[in-house]
């Protein structure tokens, strides 16, 4: 009786140790949609240009040109420029009573003795201007009467130092016929020469010749 008590006791607690816990049941997994989050992409900013003073000036200041002034003056020198002598004379010539006489053709086109006289002034540079001494009227061309009651000429000549007329020319007429009469009187004119520091000099002037028909 003892033997099968033990026997008994001995296969419970064989059982009862050797006896497994069940295994959990399984997990079961949801097969539905998966939804998957996107993040968009993130893009870099882009540094502004920064504005300085002067372009905030170029933009706002109107297109304006602004003169700029010469960095060197002109200089007009003096002999740019030729006085004309005081003693111009008003020629009054009747047409009746002059006499014609034949102008050589050197005349008008020049005697060429520039170039023998030295040094001429102009009349502002010297100290005492040139005298008229002998200043007979031109003649007023007889063909021309019908034609023109008056008429005007400027001459440019050389005084010497002789108070001598040289190398007339007209720079300036209203009827070119007139020319020549104008150099033929010239001519004859005489002066007391032009000096400076004391000594007679050469002088280039101007003059301006006046022809008119006296009326009877």
């Amino acid at each position: 009786m003892s033997v099968l008590v033990s026997a008994g006791l001995h296969a419970l607690v064989l059982l009862g140790f050797n006896h497994r816990a069940p295994p959990p049941p399984p997990v079961i997994v949801d097969d539905g949609p998966l939804i998957q989050m996107v993040m968009p992409d993130i893009e870099e900013e882009e540094e502004k240009p920064v504005e300085t003073l002067d372009d905030m000036v170029e933009a706002d200041a109107p297109a304006i040109s602004v003169p700029m002034l010469v960095d060197v003056p002109t200089i007009v020198p003096v002999d740019a420029f030729v006085q004309p002598l005081d003693f111009t004379p008003v020629v009054t010539v009747d047409p009746n009573s002059v006499r014609m006489s034949a102008i050589p053709v050197n005349i008008a086109r020049g005697s060429g003795t520039g170039e023998k006289l030295g040094k001429i002034f102009d009349i502002s540079q010297l100290d005492r201007q040139p005298q008229a001494v002998f200043q007979p009227a031109p003649v007023f061309p007889v063909d021309l009467k019908s034609t023109y009651s008056e008429s005007a000429v400027t001459m440019e000549f050389i005084i010497n130092t002789k108070g001598e007329v040289l190398m007339p020319r007209a720079v300036a007429s209203q009827h070119r016929r007139f020319e020549e009469a104008a150099i033929a009187g010239l001519l004859k004119w005489k002066f007391k020469p032009g000096a400076k520091g004391g000594r007679p000099v050469n002088t280039r002037t101007q003059i301006t010749i006046k022809f008119r028909v006296l009326k009877d």
